[in-house]
């Protein structure tokens, strides 16, 4: 019996893919492909079809569906071919709706029989109207070839009773949360492959599925999660198949109070940093509690919050005051050497701890390695977003990118980044001050070889000519990596190098400032959007800092919030690790291998 697989490294999505479409590549006419999915038990039990020669190419769509019947023989490869090209002929020729339905039916039935599941994906996006009758033929292809997309979008059409039985509900809503986790990625891998991602057009129905992924991602914390849930287990609960789902979600449920140590620096060099993630994650805290008290959930008036500075505290006397007060989380801290000297303590392996920073794997708990991989790592580095535009750029069908940045740290990472991941062509332009950005871009755009071309051609023919620098017409897009002052200048620049019709992407971190341009896209947190609700407990002005880079760590402090909330689950359950992905406050988070809480950020 096949299963489908849960959330996977997507690393191992990738490698199926490609081997799939190597197989189908190397198979040749009427041979049967590799496939993940059981063969059906009829290839070896029945006798082939002697009822139709192979050249009989006058075969009736009638003799070949009762050919096709599951009481019939299954025909060899010779003869599914010769179907094959009969049914092309007859789609080719035939204009009746209920003909070319049937069709459809029996050459995707062939293919189903023939295994060849790539033919089957990209026979819907020529024939759209056979996907009424057939879609769990669909649904069979997408979960052999493991596109997690194709699988939740049908699953918002396909009633729960209808899906073959060898699928249970756990792995249908591991399937549903790795499409939100490689959403992005698994659309690039279909554009690279000539493929095309299945979007289904939506109708009025609003399916369980629909339901549980939206509580799953949007509901934030683990408490306003658990409570959904048990909603939707009583409304939901006669169309479960089998108990797996059910127990994997009653885990979700969490009584015992927390008592959160936050360990920040609050003083000092950053301490105007560390009081930013301070003010997000009260803001959040007392938020919460006004909520509570609202709703008709019995309040958790017992948690608890130690804070610690960091900057006057070593990390022996923070370990003392943690150990003295017995925390059930611990969140922080935020600067990388506290971060790593923490991680090497015993205290991560029995307590759930989320670091606020990103530390290489080498500085986790020697010795303990098992243990330490639970430990979570939280942050909004650059290069997050510098990810997120190349990705976008590339859904977008960019392909050829002019890159401009300063010599900063921040924006030489987040070109490493960029072009880690960018598999177009780039050139790359930098500056060192704002007054050499026009002589940087003109580099970039080749004005000063359209200058030199002019020199040359007047000094051939000795005289001098009315001439106007072109500049490049091979570019399709640009990136900024800047300061909000130094992409006032550059957006100009451009236009004097002929380059105004360029699409310009950039970072929060260019965005934010007192020039605004709606030419220009950025990444952008969620908490910093027009559309999201800010619910603000009054502790902080979220408002003064949301056009300030330091908005990132309030919105950081409002994130930890909920993770907290998640930690212990997290530290407990390996199948909730792998199914985790949520909307925060800093971006839609799940976790990697490392135990790194990665995030995807939008661009508009």
């Amino acid at each position: 019996m096949y299963k489908l697989p849960s959330t996977r490294p997507f690393s191992v999505f990738i490698s199926v893919l490609t081997s799939l479409f190597f197989v189908q590549a190397c198979v040749g006419p009427g041979q049967q492909s590799t496939s993940i999915i059981d063969p059906p038990l009829s290839n070896t039990s029945k006798p082939k079809s002697t009822t139709l020669g192979i050249y009989a190419t006058s075969d009736s769509l009638t003799e070949i569906s009762h050919a096709l019947q599951e009481n019939a023989g299954i025909p060899d490869a010779a003869i599914l071919e010769n179907w094959l090209y009969r049914l092309s002929e007859v789609l080719q020729s035939e204009s009746g709706l209920s003909r070319r339905s049937q069709v459809h039916d029996l050459t995707l039935k062939i293919y189903a029989l023939q295994e060849r599941h790539l033919d089957i994906y990209q026979y819907f996006f020529s024939f759209p109207s056979a996907l009424q009758s057939n879609q769990i033929t669909l649904f069979n292809a997408c979960v052999a070839l493991e596109f997690h997309s194709c699988i939740s979008e049908l699953l918002g059409h396909l009633e729960s009773q209808s899906l073959p039985k060898y699928f249970n509900d756990e792995q249908l809503l591991g399937s549903i949360m790795a499409a939100e986790q490689n959403k992005i990625d698994e659309q690039l891998l279909l554009i690279g492959q000539g493929l095309q991602p299945l979007i289904l057009r939506k109708d009025k129905k609003y399916t369980i599925w629909d339901s549980l992924k939206n509580i799953l991602i949007n509901s934030g914390s683990r408490e306003k999660t658990a409570s959904l849930v048990r909603l939707w287990m009583q409304e939901n609960k006669q169309a479960l198949r089998g108990p797996e789902l059910s127990s994997l979600l009653k885990k979700l449920d969490s009584y015992e109070p927390k008592r959160i140590a936050l360990i920040l620096p609050l003083s000092k060099e950053y301490g105007v940093v560390g009081r930013a993630v301070r003010d997000g994650f009260f803001d959040a805290f007392l938020t919460k509690r006004e909520k509570t008290r609202e709703s008709n959930l019995p309040p958790r008036t017992q948690d608890q919050v130690i804070l610690i500075d960091s900057e006057k505290n070593s990390v022996e006397e923070i370990i003392l005051k943690i150990e003295n007060w017995n925390p059930t989380v611990i969140l922080g801290p935020l600067l990388k050497p506290t971060a790593e000297g923490i991680a090497q303590t015993n205290l991560v392996d029995g307590i759930p701890t989320v670091l606020l920073n990103r530390i290489n794997s080498a500085g986790a708990a020697k010795g303990r390695e098992d243990a330490s991989k639970k430990l979570l790592q939280m942050a909004t580095p650059i290069e997050d977003e510098a990810i997120a535009l190349a990705k976008n750029m590339t859904a977008n069908g960019y392909e050829k990118a002019l890159l401009i940045h300063n010599q900063d740290a921040w924006a030489q990472r987040s070109l490493e980044a960029f072009r880690q991941i960018w598999q177009g062509s780039l050139e790359t332009s930098f500056f060192r001050d704002i007054k050499n950005i026009t002589g940087s871009i003109g580099k970039g755009m080749k004005v000063s070889e359209s200058v030199e071309r002019e020199k040359r051609v007047s000094s051939v023919i000795d005289a001098s000519l009315e001439f106007v620098p072109r500049s490049r017409k091979d570019l399709d897009s640009a990136v900024v990596f800047s300061s909000n002052l130094e992409l006032s200048a550059i957006i100009p620049a451009l236009k004097f190098h002929f380059a105004d019709q360029l699409p310009v992407y950039t970072t929060s971190q260019s965005k934010r400032g007192a020039y605004k341009n709606s030419r220009v896209k950025s990444t952008e947190l969620p908490l910093n959007l027009p559309e999201t609700s800010v619910h603000s407990s009054g502790f902080a002005s979220w408002s003064s800092l949301s056009d300030s880079n330091e908005v990132d760590f309030f919105a950081l402090g409002q994130s930890a919030l909920e993770i907290a909330g998640w930690a212990p689950l997290l530290y407990r359950e390996q199948k909730w690790r792998e199914f985790f992905y949520i909307n925060s406050a800093i971006g839609g988070l799940q976790i990697d291998s490392s135990g790194q809480l990665s995030r995807s950020v939008t661009v508009q």
